[in-house]
Protein backbone atom coordinates (compact mmCIF):
# COMPACT_ATOMS: atom_id res chain seq x y z
CA UNK A 1 0.00 0.00 0.00
CA UNK A 2 3.03 2.38 1.02
CA UNK A 3 4.47 2.02 -2.35
CA UNK A 4 1.36 2.67 -4.32
CA UNK A 5 0.85 5.77 -2.16
CA UNK A 6 4.22 7.06 -2.78
CA UNK A 7 4.08 6.08 -6.88
CA UNK A 8 0.79 8.71 -6.47
CA UNK A 9 2.28 11.38 -4.99
CA UNK A 10 5.07 11.54 -7.39
CA UNK A 11 2.88 11.42 -10.32
CA UNK A 12 0.66 14.85 -8.10
CA UNK A 13 4.26 16.22 -7.67
CA UNK A 14 4.96 15.99 -11.24
CA UNK A 15 1.53 16.91 -12.53
CA UNK A 16 2.20 19.98 -9.99
CA UNK A 17 5.80 20.55 -11.06
CA UNK A 18 4.58 20.92 -14.64
CA UNK A 19 1.64 23.30 -13.74
CA UNK A 20 4.74 25.54 -11.69
CA UNK A 21 6.60 25.78 -14.83
CA UNK A 22 3.58 26.95 -17.19
CA UNK A 23 3.16 29.23 -14.62
CA UNK A 24 6.29 30.75 -14.32
CA UNK A 25 6.82 30.38 -18.09
CA UNK A 26 3.58 32.64 -18.25
CA UNK A 27 4.70 35.33 -16.37
CA UNK A 28 7.41 35.73 -18.19
CA UNK A 29 6.14 36.23 -21.93
CA UNK A 30 2.99 38.11 -23.25
CA UNK A 31 2.94 36.65 -26.73
CA UNK A 32 -0.39 35.23 -26.93
CA UNK A 33 1.12 32.37 -29.43
CA UNK A 34 3.72 31.39 -26.66
CA UNK A 35 1.21 31.65 -24.06
CA UNK A 36 -0.97 28.70 -26.16
CA UNK A 37 1.90 26.88 -26.83
CA UNK A 38 3.21 26.78 -23.16
CA UNK A 39 -0.01 25.77 -21.83
CA UNK A 40 -0.11 23.00 -24.85
CA UNK A 41 2.87 21.45 -23.88
CA UNK A 42 1.99 21.40 -19.96
CA UNK A 43 -1.13 19.63 -20.96
CA UNK A 44 0.73 17.00 -23.27
CA UNK A 45 3.43 16.38 -20.44
CA UNK A 46 0.85 16.21 -17.57
CA UNK A 47 -1.05 13.38 -19.68
CA UNK A 48 2.35 11.48 -20.85
CA UNK A 49 3.21 11.03 -17.05
CA UNK A 50 0.02 10.26 -15.86
CA UNK A 51 -0.87 7.82 -18.65
CA UNK A 52 2.83 5.91 -17.36
CA UNK A 53 1.76 6.29 -13.94
CA UNK A 54 -1.93 5.05 -13.59
CA UNK A 55 -1.27 2.27 -16.03
CA UNK A 56 1.20 0.58 -13.56
CA UNK A 57 -0.91 1.11 -10.72
CA UNK A 58 -4.00 -0.18 -12.54
CA UNK A 59 -6.96 -1.17 -10.30
CA UNK A 60 -8.54 2.34 -9.45
CA UNK A 61 -6.18 4.45 -10.82
CA UNK A 62 -6.18 3.15 -14.09
CA UNK A 63 -9.85 3.20 -14.00
CA UNK A 64 -10.23 6.78 -13.16
CA UNK A 65 -7.11 7.71 -16.11
CA UNK A 66 -9.66 5.86 -18.58
CA UNK A 67 -12.63 8.03 -16.96
CA UNK A 68 -10.63 11.12 -17.56
CA UNK A 69 -9.84 10.10 -21.39
CA UNK A 70 -13.25 9.57 -21.97
CA UNK A 71 -14.64 12.68 -20.83
CA UNK A 72 -12.03 15.40 -20.22
CA UNK A 73 -12.60 17.95 -22.89
CA UNK A 74 -13.38 20.26 -20.49
CA UNK A 75 -9.37 19.95 -18.67
CA UNK A 76 -7.35 18.71 -22.03
CA UNK A 77 -6.34 19.66 -25.38
CA UNK A 78 -7.11 16.41 -28.04
CA UNK A 79 -3.66 16.00 -28.27
CA UNK A 80 -3.47 15.18 -24.47
CA UNK A 81 -6.67 13.03 -24.39
CA UNK A 82 -5.04 11.10 -27.28
CA UNK A 83 -2.14 10.04 -25.08
CA UNK A 84 -4.53 9.22 -22.29
CA UNK A 85 -6.67 6.93 -24.12
CA UNK A 86 -3.67 4.36 -24.37
CA UNK A 87 -5.12 3.92 -20.84
CA UNK A 88 -8.30 1.92 -22.81
CA UNK A 89 -6.01 -0.50 -24.65
CA UNK A 90 -4.07 -3.21 -23.19
CA UNK A 91 -2.71 -3.09 -20.29
CA UNK A 92 1.27 -4.77 -19.27
CA UNK A 93 0.94 -7.78 -17.65
CA UNK A 94 1.99 -8.37 -14.15
CA UNK A 95 4.24 -11.42 -13.03
CA UNK A 96 2.06 -14.62 -13.08
CA UNK A 97 4.12 -15.58 -9.50
CA UNK A 98 1.93 -13.20 -7.91
CA UNK A 99 -1.29 -14.40 -9.67
CA UNK A 100 -0.51 -17.51 -8.68
CA UNK A 101 -0.53 -16.42 -5.37
CA UNK A 102 -4.21 -15.54 -5.61
CA UNK A 103 -4.87 -18.84 -6.94
CA UNK A 104 -3.34 -20.95 -4.94
CA UNK A 105 -5.10 -18.51 -2.02
CA UNK A 106 -8.38 -18.87 -3.57
CA UNK A 107 -8.78 -22.24 -4.98
CA UNK A 108 -5.91 -24.31 -2.97
CA UNK A 109 -3.21 -26.78 -4.31
CA UNK A 110 -5.33 -29.35 -5.15
CA UNK A 111 -8.53 -27.63 -7.05
CA UNK A 112 -5.82 -25.50 -9.04
CA UNK A 113 -4.36 -29.05 -9.70
CA UNK A 114 -7.27 -29.36 -12.53
CA UNK A 115 -7.06 -26.63 -14.63
CA UNK A 116 -4.28 -28.11 -16.77
CA UNK A 117 -1.72 -26.43 -19.03
CA UNK A 118 -2.43 -23.27 -17.62
CA UNK A 119 -0.31 -21.06 -19.60
CA UNK A 120 1.41 -18.39 -17.75
CA UNK A 121 1.80 -15.81 -20.34
CA UNK A 122 -1.42 -13.54 -20.16
CA UNK A 123 -3.55 -13.56 -23.06
CA UNK A 124 -5.33 -9.97 -21.85
CA UNK A 125 -4.67 -7.40 -19.17
CA UNK A 126 -6.53 -4.76 -17.88
CA UNK A 127 -7.33 -2.63 -14.73
CA UNK A 128 -8.40 -5.09 -12.25
CA UNK A 129 -7.23 -8.44 -13.30
CA UNK A 130 -5.85 -10.76 -16.20
CA UNK A 131 -6.93 -13.60 -18.17
CA UNK A 132 -4.52 -16.63 -18.67
CA UNK A 133 -5.44 -19.68 -21.31
CA UNK A 134 -5.80 -23.64 -19.70
CA UNK A 135 -7.63 -26.61 -19.78
CA UNK A 136 -10.35 -28.35 -17.31
CA UNK A 137 -10.78 -31.89 -18.43
CA UNK A 138 -9.83 -30.86 -22.13
CA UNK A 139 -11.67 -28.07 -22.42
CA UNK A 140 -10.25 -24.54 -23.21
CA UNK A 141 -10.92 -22.37 -20.57
CA UNK A 142 -10.27 -18.96 -20.25
CA UNK A 143 -9.07 -17.92 -16.29
CA UNK A 144 -9.28 -14.66 -15.31
CA UNK A 145 -7.65 -13.89 -12.03
CA UNK A 146 -7.61 -10.51 -10.45
CA UNK A 147 -4.16 -8.54 -9.22
CA UNK A 148 -3.56 -8.87 -5.43
CA UNK A 149 -4.42 -6.24 -3.23
CA UNK A 150 -7.00 -4.52 -5.74
CA UNK A 151 -10.21 -4.56 -4.35
CA UNK A 152 -9.14 -3.86 -1.04
CA UNK A 153 -7.58 -0.89 -2.20
CA UNK A 154 -10.16 0.07 -4.36
CA UNK A 155 -11.33 3.48 -1.66
CA UNK A 156 -7.94 4.54 -0.40
CA UNK A 157 -6.88 4.61 -3.80
CA UNK A 158 -9.71 6.74 -4.98
CA UNK A 159 -9.35 8.93 -2.36
CA UNK A 160 -5.62 9.65 -3.51
CA UNK A 161 -6.32 10.29 -7.03
CA UNK A 162 -9.63 12.09 -6.05
CA UNK A 163 -7.51 14.37 -4.20
CA UNK A 164 -4.95 14.44 -7.12
CA UNK A 165 -7.46 15.85 -9.64
CA UNK A 166 -8.74 18.30 -7.52
CA UNK A 167 -5.62 19.78 -7.26
CA UNK A 168 -5.33 19.56 -10.81
CA UNK A 169 -8.43 21.33 -10.88
CA UNK A 170 -7.19 24.03 -8.83
CA UNK A 171 -4.58 24.96 -10.55
CA UNK A 172 -6.33 24.63 -13.94
CA UNK A 173 -9.11 26.79 -12.65
CA UNK A 174 -11.85 24.64 -13.86
CA UNK A 175 -14.86 24.77 -11.10
CA UNK A 176 -16.08 21.18 -11.27
CA UNK A 177 -17.37 19.20 -8.76
CA UNK A 178 -15.87 15.60 -9.12
CA UNK A 179 -17.82 14.46 -6.12
CA UNK A 180 -20.56 12.66 -7.58
CA UNK A 181 -18.12 11.29 -10.55
CA UNK A 182 -15.72 9.28 -7.90
CA UNK A 183 -18.90 8.03 -5.85
CA UNK A 184 -19.92 6.38 -8.67
CA UNK A 185 -16.57 5.24 -9.73
CA UNK A 186 -15.84 3.54 -6.50
CA UNK A 187 -19.52 1.68 -6.61
CA UNK A 188 -18.60 0.45 -10.42
CA UNK A 189 -15.31 -0.44 -9.17
CA UNK A 190 -16.34 -2.43 -6.17
CA UNK A 191 -18.73 -4.60 -8.22
CA UNK A 192 -16.44 -5.60 -11.27
CA UNK A 193 -13.94 -6.53 -8.55
CA UNK A 194 -16.42 -9.06 -7.44
CA UNK A 195 -15.81 -12.15 -9.60
CA UNK A 196 -18.45 -14.43 -7.89
CA UNK A 197 -21.19 -11.76 -8.67
CA UNK A 198 -19.92 -11.79 -12.31
CA UNK A 199 -20.22 -15.44 -12.34
CA UNK A 200 -23.42 -15.68 -11.41
CA UNK A 201 -24.64 -12.95 -13.86
CA UNK A 202 -22.86 -14.79 -16.71
CA UNK A 203 -24.75 -18.28 -15.56
CA UNK A 204 -28.42 -16.32 -15.80
CA UNK A 205 -27.53 -14.94 -18.81
CA UNK A 206 -26.39 -18.74 -20.69
CA UNK A 207 -29.97 -19.49 -18.72
CA UNK A 208 -31.46 -16.55 -20.67
CA UNK A 209 -29.99 -17.30 -24.02
CA UNK A 210 -29.93 -20.67 -24.10
CA UNK A 211 -32.05 -21.33 -26.88
CA UNK A 212 -30.93 -18.12 -28.93
CA UNK A 213 -28.37 -19.43 -31.56
CA UNK A 214 -27.12 -15.29 -31.71
CA UNK A 215 -25.44 -15.43 -28.94
CA UNK A 216 -22.67 -18.15 -27.21
CA UNK A 217 -22.30 -17.48 -23.42
CA UNK A 218 -19.49 -18.85 -21.91
CA UNK A 219 -19.78 -21.62 -19.45
CA UNK A 220 -18.28 -20.71 -15.82
CA UNK A 221 -16.79 -23.53 -13.40
CA UNK A 222 -17.85 -22.85 -10.11
CA UNK A 223 -15.85 -25.01 -8.74
CA UNK A 224 -12.57 -23.56 -9.96
CA UNK A 225 -13.73 -19.83 -9.52
CA UNK A 226 -13.93 -17.19 -6.35
CA UNK A 227 -14.25 -13.83 -5.64
CA UNK A 228 -11.03 -13.20 -7.33
CA UNK A 229 -10.90 -16.42 -10.53
CA UNK A 230 -13.12 -16.57 -12.72
CA UNK A 231 -12.85 -20.25 -14.57
CA UNK A 232 -14.94 -20.31 -17.83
Amino acid sequence: MWSRSKEVFALAAGVAGHELKRSISSRLTWSAERLAQTEMATRIAQATLMAESLGRLKGAFMKAGQLLSIDASDLLPPEAQKILSSLQGEAEPIDFASLRAVLVEDLGEERLAELGSLDEKAAACASIGQVHRGTVHGLPVAVKVQYPGIRESIDSDLELVHKLAKSWLAVSRRPIDLQGTFEELKNILHLEADYARERQFLEKFGELLAEDGRFIVPQSFPRLSSGRVLTM
